[in-house]
């Protein structure tokens, strides 16, 4: 009996390993994903508006403001 339950928890604590392994690797791919999204952003807030020429030359600020407020929080808590 003792031996049944000395490899039934070896084999929990293998398992647990195994998910600490995979919640690294998960965090780390977390807070590069989420920095990709974020500078992303801030490519696309750089373009200029589509449009006819005036909106051409207007740059969109405000779509650098919400790339900030939206994705900038999310990477700084997944570091």
């Amino acid at each position: 009996m003792l031996a049944v339950s000395l490899l039934a928890s070896c084999k929990g604590l293998k398992q647990a390993e195994e998910f600490g392994k995979l919640h690294e690797k998960l965090e780390t791919n977390f807070a590069s994903l989420s920095n990709d999204i974020y500078l992303s952003c801030l490519r696309k807030a750089s373009y200029p508006d589509e449009g006819y020429f005036p909106a051409i030359i207007s740059f969109r600020s405000d779509e650098d403001k919400k790339c900030k407020e939206k994705f900038l929080p999310v990477y700084k808590k997944s570091k």
